[in-house]
């Protein structure tokens, strides 16, 4: 902010206002230490105000002297407005103590939480209180250290507390309340005491854990209230949490405690995604370092040699896993699955995101049948209205609710861009306040006149007045001094378009410092590095990253991306461009989060997809307040002429307006959204279409015309029924994979049956509830008709394709199971399936891009392991059409290709091919071949040792690589990277010049 631009200037300093509120924290403190650890709503807005007025004291720099004093009561009255997370934060800034009286040294200890060694000890003489201190001191220590003396600790803070009332000055005074409340607090919360209580296990068989440095000393209030509703021990129940609000070690905590209780070995996580899962994994092997417990993470390659490493001779097991892996597992192995005591959703809230739901529907629906009735099930989900219905469904009558209403980890604001005047400015609001007003800062956006380039005329501004994505940038390049900094895009295309006008701005000569001058110029020119190995130095991603601004979208391979993702965790980077990938659960400490769009592609985002993506902002433990900005000036300027868009930011900000949770498959059968109504479609002739039995097209044709004064047209019936169709795949495949008999009735019956058991059945009215049943009973009549018995059902089932495809894939290898026993060489398999591949995988590239053969010459070269940078430029020698013309194909467009065609539709066809070969009896020779070939189609690798390093957790090819040539180039002979371990050196000399993040997969896996 320009200095005159700030609220306090020296002659109005807020003193009136900062005795009120060490007012409010003394009497906040008092009634803690009467024994009242619930402060009473009014009492608790008091104490939230103190905390916040110190905390803005201290960022406003107001502090002069009193840095150290601001700065250890801004710490106390987080602690005791419970909210440890801030409260940490900011007394980790203290680094030494000069002038500290004794009382504030050992009050700065306690809100450190340094229990773990006498070293910490702080220096404690005096005059009056030494005795009394020292007591304290030494009581803390023990109860935290070996759980001992609770009730000692409690006498010495009353003998402190009444010597102290009778000796000392007012300010050691306050210090002693403050020191006798957090001690009380941190004992009351502590996990020596909540822990065997809310477990109902008792305090010996925790002994050995809370003892061990791995063991958190207290719980959050989030995990308190997860305690309370029973599922420390054993209760099954939903948990809505807000994001940084400490689920993850409630889950581990439910884990181990249901280890300790021996309900059960084996622990099932599913998470909807592979990032979440890797997440989950890493902070499962942190926590459960002490005991004999193995953990898988398998992500969704549907490859069946992972399913053979579940076979683990340990006490105890946790899989972490997505749900279309499991659903394979559950499939193709079922003998190695262990009987699951305990089952966990995390970001449950998925069954209404498209054919992944469904198949999370269908997944769960199985899981229900098939775990115990005395297991456990906790799922874990943002805010949702209708969480009880879910509870209800999922577990029954007996599910507890906990609600995290109430439970705000960090503070959090909103701001609004203004442009009225000649400069621009910040409307701020503080989010869940009902009477919220908001207060400006103006003078924040100011337009630089950048340098023009020959033969240009016009003047050249940044930020653009009229541009979101120019405040946008301009405003995170003004903030990325004060902390981590993410830009949300709604599309991929957008983030790029920032990072070029970052690229522009500066080379223009822009006068700000650039991102990159508030990061670690190790790191950025390293994942500069592996950018410029993917696409090329002049690539995007790798000048953006060389300027300090990191690129996150699905269109970003994954090894950049776990690279941003640790480097903005590690404060090695203050800048990152995403989309909603930053939302799927990543936890990284952003304090700045710029809303340029509200839109995912077409659609407004989902209040609950907001939250999710606004918790990313000033996460607990990392920051005090997070900061969400929304950039386009329009919205807020033209509140009176177009209050819906005001309006809907807000709406995004309140959880209270939360969509219910719907399902995927419930929306087979919904009507159709026309311009003017809701057109209900469900029918024989519905079904068949939907089926791609005959008469299809004619179906489309005759209901668009039927409702054409609805607003209906052929196109949009068409799209409706294509998009179903692809959610149709995953009950299909479902069905195959149940074991249904061969007579038509019990068919039927059985998938009557299934349907009626579904959340989709669950929360339908009666009319949609009567459709599900004929939707289900259709496909199964399909099946039956199409596809054969049991048996063959089974087989096409783990093909984890449609009905329609796995038949076609079963008829082309049967008709051409000789030429795939001879093949042997990954090339021989590319030119073999490619025409399969273009028959069945839904990539429209793959039909319709000229010359015919332009994309299966890039699918060589990808499985060669050719870069990103001679992919594009393949591709970019070919045309689509676009009307009656031709379009070059564009990068989008090819990383799309290479990410959703070649290494996931036709790695699944492949998958398909190779399974029905084992069941043809094709020799294992030719099976093994196949799996090399689906892994390098699946990588973009072209050998096992780099397929092998990938595996390993080094998930980049450039990385893989680079590793398996060093290896080569010293002689290693094998195929597999494990043996290559026992030389880590090789490994350190490859990756030495990549992101830290290698290196921090080095050091995990050696």
């Amino acid at each position: 902010m320009p200095d005159e631009a700030k609220l306090f200037q020296s002659e109005f300093m807020p003193d009136p206002l900062l005795v009120l509120a060490i007012g409010a924290l003394g009497d906040a403190a008092a009634s803690v230490n009467a024994g009242v650890f619930s402060v009473e709503a009014a009492r608790m807005d008091a104490l939230e105000f103190a905390a916040k007025f110190f905390d803005s004291y201290l960022e406003a720099k107001l502090h002069g002297d009193l840095f150290l004093d601001i700065s250890v009561l801004a710490s106390a009255s987080y602690l005791i407005a419970q909210r440890p997370g801030s409260s940490l934060v900011l007394i980790k800034r203290i680094q030494d103590l000069p002038s500290a009286r004794p009382v504030m040294r050992l009050l700065i200890w306690v809100l450190r939480g340094e229990w773990q060694s006498v070293l910490h000890a702080p220096e404690l003489t005096h005059d009056l209180l030494e005795q009394e201190l020292v007591e304290v001191h030494s009581g803390i220590t023990a109860f935290f250290l070996r759980g001992r003396g609770d009730q000692h600790v409690e006498s010495s803070l009353s003998n402190l507390r009444a010597r102290s009332y009778a000796i000392v000055d007012d300010y050691d005074l306050l210090l002693v309340d403050l020191l006798c409340a957090c001690v009380r607090i941190r004992v009351h919360n502590s996990t020596w005491r909540q822990l065997p209580l809310l477990a109902g296990s008792g305090r010996a068989s925790w002994q050995s854990y809370l003892e061990s440095p791995l063991a958190p000393k207290e719980l959050w209030p989030s995990q308190i209230k997860i305690g309370q509703a029973g599922m420390f021990s054993g209760k099954s129940g939903v948990v809505q949490m807000p994001t940084s609000a400490g689920k993850t070690k409630a889950i581990e905590l439910i884990i181990r405690s249901a280890f300790i209780a021996k309900r059960t070995s084996s622990v099932v996580i599913i998470a909807p995604f592979r990032a979440l899962c890797r997440e989950i994994a890493a902070a499962m092997r942190e926590s459960f370092a002490d005991i004999d417990v193995a953990i898988n993470e398998a992500t969704d390659a549907p490859q069946i040699d992972f399913v053979e490493s579940l076979q683990m001779k340990v006490a105890s097991s946790i899989l972490v896993v997505t749900p279309e892996k499991y659903l394979y597992m559950l499939r193709n192995s079922p003998e190695a699955m262990p009987d699951a005591g305990l089952v966990v959703y995390d970001e449950g809230h998925q069954f209404d995101s498209g054919a992944r739901g469904v198949t999370y529907e269908l997944l769960v629906t199985e899981i229900k049948s098939l775990v115990s009735k005395q297991a456990q099930v906790v799922l874990v989900s943002a805010v949702i209205k209708n969480a009880h219905s879910l509870a209800a469904w999922l577990i029954g009558p007996d599910a507890v609710i906990v609600d995290g209403a109430g439970i705000s980890p960090t503070d959090r604001v909103i701001a609004f861009a203004t442009w009225l005047e000649e400069q621009g400015g910040l409307e701020f609001f503080d989010v869940g306040r009902d009477e919220a007003k908001p207060f400006d800062v103006p003078g924040v956006i100011r337009s630089s006149v950048l340098k023009v380039r020959a033969r240009e005329r016009k003047i050249k501004l940044f930020p653009d007045k009229d541009g979101g994505s120019d405040v946008a940038l301009y405003l995170a390049l003004r903030l990325v001094a004060s902390g981590a900094v993410a830009i949300f895009c709604g599309k991929k295309d957008s983030a790029e378009k920032i990072a070029e006008r970052l690229l522009e701005v500066y080379a223009r000569g822009f006068s700000l410092p650039d991102p990159g001058s508030f990061s670690d110029p190790n790191e950025i020119a390293a994942i500069s590095l592996l950018a410029s190995k993917h696409f090329g130095a002049d690539s995007i991603e790798a000048r953006s990253a060389h300027l300090g601004m990191l690129l996150h979208h699905s269109g970003v391979p994954e090894g950049l991306r776990l690279a941003s993702e640790h480097a903005v965790r590690r404060g090695l980077v203050k800048m990152v461009v995403c989309t909603s990938t930053l939302a799927q659960g990543v936890n990284l400490p952003i304090r700045y989060l710029i809303v340029s769009s509200i839109f995912q592609g077409e659609a407004r985002m989902r209040t609950r997809d907001f939250q999710n993506l606004m918790g990313r902002a000033g996460r607990s433990g990392m920051h005090t307040e997070g900061t969400i900005v929304f950039p386009d000036t329009q919205v807020y300027d033209n509140r009176s002429e177009e209050p819906w868009k005001l309006k809907r930011s807000f709406d995004l900000i309140d959880p209270a307006k939360s969509e219910e949770l719907g399902s995927s498959l419930r929306t087979i059968v919904e009507g159709i959204r026309a311009t003017y109504a809701m057109i209900d479609v469900t029918s024989s002739a519905y079904f068949s279409a939907l089926l791609e039995q005959d008469g299809a097209n004619a179906w489309v044709e005759d209901f668009a015309a039927k409702h054409k004064r609805a607003g209906l047209d052929v196109r949009v019936v068409s799209q409706e029924l294509e998009g179903r169709r692809a959610l149709l795949a995953s009950l299909q495949s479902y069905l195959m994979a149940n074991g249904l008999a061969e007579d038509s009735a019990s068919l039927v019956d059985r998938a009557s049956q299934l349907a009626s058991k579904t959340l989709a059945y669950f929360t339908a009215n009666d009319s949609e509830k009567s459709s599900l049943i004929e939707l289900f009973e259709a496909v199964a009549l399909d099946i039956e008709r199409n596809v054969g018995g049991a048996e063959d059902q089974l087989m096409l089932s783990r093909t984890l394709l449609g009905t329609v495809d796995a038949i076609f894939v079963r008829e082309w290898v049967e008709a051409g199971i000789e030429s795939l026993r001879e093949c042997r060489s990954d090339e021989q398999f590319l030119r073999l399936l490619w025409p399969l591949f273009k028959s069945t995988c839904n990539s429209k590239l793959l039909k319709i891009a000229k010359p015919d053969n332009v994309m299966l010459h890039l699918a060589e070269k990808w499985v060669e392991g050719a870069s990103y940078e001679d992919l594009i430029a393949i591709g970019a020698q070919a045309t689509r059409p676009w009307g009656t013309q031709k379009r070059k194909i564009t990068k989008p467009a090819v990383m799309a290709f290479i990410e959703g065609a070649l290494s996931y539709e036709c790695v699944l066809v492949t998958g398909a091919v190779r399974t029905l070969l084992d069941k043809m009896g094709a020799e294992e020779d030719a099976l093994r071949a196949l799996d090399v070939f689906q892994k390098r189609l699946k990588y973009g690798l072209p050998d096992m040792l780099s397929i092998s390093i990938y595996e390993a957790g080094y998930s980049d090819r450039v990385v893989s690589l680079s590793i398996s040539s060093v290896l080569r180039e010293k002689g290693y002979p094998l195929d597999t990277f494990n043996r290559a371990l026992v030389n880590s050196s090789n490994i350190r000399e490859a990756i030495e010049d990549y992101p830290s993040y290698f290196r921090s997969v080095s050091i995990n896996r050696t």
